[in-house]
């Protein structure tokens, strides 16, 4: 299991580089996160710390924030109505907070004070509210509203993960350093301060909380998925045998669950049916390696990812369920799906 923190850790780390203090010299040509619209119809991602929007179908991207500040990891709202994104005004000046802004554009306004250093967050799904990670310096789980008022320390302590409940009453977090492992996982109710409920134990710092009701762990067997669903969240283990490590997963609901498998000798992704353990590949593996976490549309048809294509530069792959009904059947013997590259950096 120290191969998938490695793995883990190097994604993590490819991520915050390209929110850091660079000059435009220096800047790395990657994308760092892709997030598709609710409707699966625009895209959101951040490169050399600026933040472009493209459609699915692709063409010339349009440029979000200014080049002069860093700005990164951008998020849809709920209702794709705004874009939060998180953001310092330079390269050199200022920890990185939280912005709102119109998704049609217009004036980004922050929701954060400078003197917390942001490094995670998520809308809830109401859109009413945003839960964040401040930074090792002062590490704590936060929630905020998206008017910016209500600011919150829900708790203290270092955050691997954390996922919203679909009516907005909790939060789930893996309890740790992202890079660790054998984690424990714990649900905050946001409501009369109670306290945290032990979810479960020895996880991997990934977690993922449906509309359905569902939350999915990753267990400490490369092998195994952990399911825990209201109300008594009992787990449930899952098996996912592959031929390499399981690497994220993302819950997409109606009893499905997207699997990233991620080595140095391939990556792909798949989409798993709970219920009754059917998988189908939706991203072979050759298409492109050393992805992060895809970013699917809320009807769970569309997704896009960051991949490093054959120039070594990671860009934005697309790709659409159903799977089609011709092509070459891939090494499982399903039928691989259209995945396009729907950006391209500057040579």
């Amino acid at each position: 299991m120290a191969r998938l923190g490695v793995l883990l850790s190097v994604a993590l780390a490819a991520s915050a580089v390209a929110l850091g203090n660079q000059d435009d010299s220096t800047r790395s040509r990657d994308v760092a996160d892709a997030q598709i619209s609710p409707d699966g119809s625009v895209v959101l991602f951040s490169r050399a710390g600026v933040i472009w929007r493209v459609a699915f179908s692709g063409g010339d991207p349009q440029q979000v924030t200014a080049a002069e500040a860093v700005s990164g990891r951008p998020r849809w709202s709920p209702d794709a109505r705004q874009i939060a994104f998180l953001h310092s005004p330079s390269p050199e000046v200022g920890p990185l907070r939280i912005f709102i802004m119109p998704a049609n554009g217009g004036v980004a306004r922050a929701i954060t004070p400078a003197s917390i250093a942001v490094t995670a967050f998520e809308w809830s799904p109401s859109g009413r509210r945003i839960a964040f990670v401040s930074r090792a310096t002062d590490p704590a789980l936060w929630v905020v509203d998206a008017d910016g008022g209500g600011l919150r320390r829900l708790r203290p302590g270092v955050t691997g993960a954390f996922a919203w409940a679909p009516d907005d009453s909790a939060i789930a977090r893996v309890v740790g350093a992202p890079w660790l492992e054998r984690l424990p996982a714990e649900i905050i109710g946001l409501e009369g301060n109670p306290a945290p409920r032990p979810l479960a134990r020895e996880v991997h710092p990934r977690i993922s909380w449906s509309r359905d009701g569902t939350i999915v762990l990753m267990a400490q067997r490369p092998d195994r998925l952990l399911l825990a669903s209201a109300p008594g969240f009992a787990i449930r283990e899952v098996p996912v045998p592959a031929v390499s490590a399981l690497a994220d997963v993302v819950s997409l609901g109606s009893g499905h669950v997207s699997l990233t498998f991620m080595s140095k000798q391939g990556s792909w992704i798949e989409r798993l049916t709970t219920a009754t353990g059917e998988r189908i590949i939706v991203m072979p593996p050759g298409t492109a390696r050393a992805f992060l976490t895809p970013s699917w549309s809320l009807d769970g048809t569309r997704y896009v990812v960051p991949g490093k294509n054959e120039s070594e530069v990671a860009e934005v792959f697309a790709g659409t369920l159903p799977l089609p009904e011709s092509g070459r059947p891939d090494f499982v013997g399903a039928r691989p799906p259209p995945v396009r590259q729907i950006t391209f950096s500057a040579r």
